[in-house]
């Protein structure tokens, strides 16, 4: 059998090995910084959430306001920090304290805005103390000289763990630094009050001045 050949015409040959190279040839590679520059509009991942706080090498750092709790105060140690639900993420939190001797304070930051007076706040507390301890009694506060602060203080149906027979009070103060509420709330052996009343107003003083920032006068 013999095969036939078929000729193709001239001009349809020509255009074969242009046909051949399109083909086969390779597609540009993208721009990587095209890429880049599209990665970078991409939104923030919405499901990752701010952090709260941060490791200072002077304490811990509450990053929405500047508050920084520190390791020591006092005779008062750092134990804990604490972001709590019901508010937006960051704005309320606290920093708790507790004496080698016995004692506990926990400075809370609550984010309120201009919306509660301060004294609706101690009202609030007061009467969440009383339903705690209900035979709890009204006594005067520790004395804490610093401005605009309101306090309770009360004779709890406690007795301390360390000092068999020696009675606990526990008392509550609170002040606002722009749109925070500053809230010391303490619970202690009656016959400490005195060093109670100096770590609270370290505490509410050095806060207050923490989320004020520092000093633009400052040297």
């Amino acid at each position: 059998m013999h095969m036939r050949r078929v000729l193709l015409p001239k001009n349809l040959m020509a255009c074969v090995p242009a046909l051949v190279l399109a083909a086969c040839a390779v597609a540009p590679a993208p721009d990587p910084q095209g890429i880049d520059a599209a990665a970078a509009n991409l939104p923030a991942n919405p499901d990752t959430p701010a952090p709260v706080w941060q490791d200072d090498p002077a304490g811990s750092l509450h990053v929405l306001s500047g508050l920084l709790c520190r390791p020591n105060l006092h005779s008062f140690a750092f134990t804990r920090r604490d972001s709590y639900p019901g508010r937006p993420e960051g704005e309320d939190v606290s920093c708790t304290y507790q004496a080698a001797e016995g004692g506990a304070i926990t400075l809370h930051l609550t984010d309120f805005g201009r919306a509660v007076p301060v004294d609706a706040h101690l009202k609030g507390t007061a009467r969440r103390i009383q339903e705690t301890y209900r035979r709890s009694l009204m006594v005067t506060p520790p004395p804490v000289d610093w401005p605009d602060t309101v306090s309770a203080a009360f004779r709890i149906d406690a007795i301390s763990t360390l000092r068999p027979g020696v009675a606990m009070e526990t008392a509550v103060w609170i002040k606002r630094a722009d749109r925070w509420h500053i809230k010391a709330r303490a619970t202690y052996e009656a016959d400490r009050r005195g060093q109670v009343a100096a770590a609270v107003l370290a505490l509410m003083s050095r806060a207050e001045g923490d989320i004020a920032g520092p000093d633009p006068g400052a040297s």
